[in-house]
């Protein structure tokens, strides 16, 4: 992985947990990317097994810069003065916090294409105020 790709995972992480800043701060702390090869899945009595990793997440993660266009067009001009703040935006939803408390917005099925995704999400988020 490159420095970039430690950047970006880090400035993600910071938007979920900003007091880790100080800890970032030292410089003994890396982000890695987990790429499984293959997983053990035991989903209870007789419902065990191996998936590969293409069973896994057919979709790519959303590139920084487009996940942050989603943030900015899922967060609403009066943002501050709700209290309101979008942490997150990814293929499966939306994780955002509103008086200190963190929710998500889970999708049924995930999206492939960004713009679909803005609109659904946004849609999703009208219901929270």
């Amino acid at each position: 992985q490159t420095d970039e790709t430690s950047a970006t995972l880090a400035r993600r992480y910071l938007r979920y947990h900003p007091e880790a800043e100080r800890y970032l701060a030292l410089g003994d702390f890396v982000f890695y990317v987990f790429r499984p090869q293959c997983i053990r899945y035991i989903g209870g009595l007789g419902a065990m097994g191996w998936l590969d990793a293409a069973e896994l997440d057919a979709f790519p993660p959303i590139p920084e810069n487009d996940e942050q266009a989603l943030i900015d067009a899922l967060t609403p001009n009066d943002a501050a003065a709700r209290d309101f703040r979008v942490l997150g935006v990814e293929r499966f939803g939306v994780d955002w916090m509103r008086h200190g408390r963190r929710a998500r917005v889970a999708l049924t099925e995930p999206r492939s294409d960004v713009d679909e995704l803005r609109v659904v999400l946004a849609a999703e988020l009208r219901q929270y105020g």
